[in-house]
């Protein structure tokens, strides 16, 4: 019997820097249960963050979920939600924030409900998602270069994209 999961695209990407492996988890566990995407991704750090985890270490996840209404055109809903461990908060604790623009509705449309980033790489990479295909690059022709710089080296590499299609976040 199919499940109808209403909004959802049914797939999170999981990435981890550390072994560079992708792989997916199914939202289908969860939608019945959580409300939206900060319900999600509430329940994905409960479950893959240990209390002892800082915020700066491999283990933790940075997570970003969209909700179901994203990409549908309904107004508000092209914000996102980005959750883990926070160093604001004394202690380190959990934290989220709702963000906006065209990263939610684009990764809706790539097939996918979020992402669920983990590890450390040994060298700067980037996440390429382009026609269902996922990749973690080298990203040391980009490091420490502003979003604009950023956008003109990605097209001079064939890329094809606007600039608001691009979702920069450096780790430190």
């Amino acid at each position: 019997m199919t499940q109808n999961i209403y909004g959802w695209c049914g797939k999170i990407l999981k990435v981890d820097l550390t072994d560079s492996k992708i792989s997916e988890l199914q939202t289908t566990n969860c939608v019945d249960r959580f409300l939206g995407g900060r319900g999600i991704a509430t329940k994905i750090y409960w479950e893959e963050v240990g209390s002892h985890v800082g915020a700066f270490d491999p283990e933790n996840c940075l997570i970003l979920m969209c909700g179901p209404l994203g990409a549908t055109g309904t107004q508000g809903a092209s914000r996102f939600v980005v959750a883990g461990k926070s160093p604001m908060l004394l202690p380190e604790g959990f934290c989220y924030g709702n963000l906006g623009g065209f990263f939610g509705p684009y990764l809706k449309r790539a097939g996918y409900d979020g992402i669920v980033i983990s590890g450390r790489s040994q060298k700067p990479v980037y996440l390429w998602i382009d026609d269902g295909k996922v990749q973690i690059l080298n990203a040391s022709m980009i490091w420490s270069k502003g979003v604009y710089a950023v956008g003109d080296i990605l097209k001079g590499n064939s890329y094809t994209f606007d600039l608001h299609d691009l979702l920069q976040i450096a780790v430190w």
